[in-house]
């Protein structure tokens, strides 16, 4: 049996998270902290999907680096990211507040792209 795709758990996350009822608004500082894990989330689920369908293969060091590179562009280690994912994603507030960030975030992303061509 095939393993789902990290994008497409992103995307059943998504609308799950978009089908839930709004919870309170966060403090500034940890809405901004969400907001940093959910751009990295994002990103690397859409680098991980590229690496799904052959632009990069997922095993090499290119895509490796890209990798460091995200991670270091919203001031994350492997291991500070790994444990603020499992944080924000096994609280239900913290989850749905995360979910919504991410795809508000990947519409925006989308919307850049479709514009530019």
């Amino acid at each position: 049996m095939s393993r789902p795709s990290t994008l497409t758990l992103a995307i059943a996350a998504l609308v799950a998270a978009l089908l839930g009822s709004c919870g309170d608004p966060q403090d500034s500082a940890q809405g901004s902290d969400q907001t940093r894990l959910a751009r990295a989330y994002a990103d690397l689920a859409v680098l991980s999907e590229s690496a799904r369908l052959g632009k990069i293969a997922d095993t090499t060091r290119p895509y490796q680096e890209q990798a460091d590179s995200i991670l270091r562009r919203y001031d994350f280690t492997k291991e500070e990211f790994e444990r603020e994912f499992r944080d924000a994603t096994l609280d239900p507030a913290r989850s749905r507040a995360f979910f919504d960030s991410a795809s508000v975030y990947v519409n925006a992303r989308r919307d850049t792209t479709a514009a530019r061509r």
